[in-house]
């Protein structure tokens, strides 16, 4: 962020793994925003954290802290 003189309350992060994308923008102290995957095909490491993504996705909709309201698919 430094590189392109961006600020942490300017400055988002889009991803579409929770471990990953979202975490690491929130550790960062980003805004951030979980989209849905495009590829159908992944590599295998991918494909074991998104089978744990959907527990925690259910948790999360459950305590709704997200919602399917607004998203978008392809």
């Amino acid at each position: 962020m430094a590189v392109m003189q961006a600020e942490a309350s300017t400055t988002a992060v889009i991803g579409d793994q929770i471990f990953t994308d979202v975490l690491g923008g929130n550790r960062a102290g980003l805004y951030t925003i979980l989209v849905t995957p495009l590829a159908r095909r992944e590599f295998m490491g991918t494909k074991i954290s998104r089978s744990m993504e959907f527990f925690v996705l259910r948790r999360l909709k459950k305590t709704k802290l997200t919602t399917d309201e607004n998203r978008f698919e392809r």
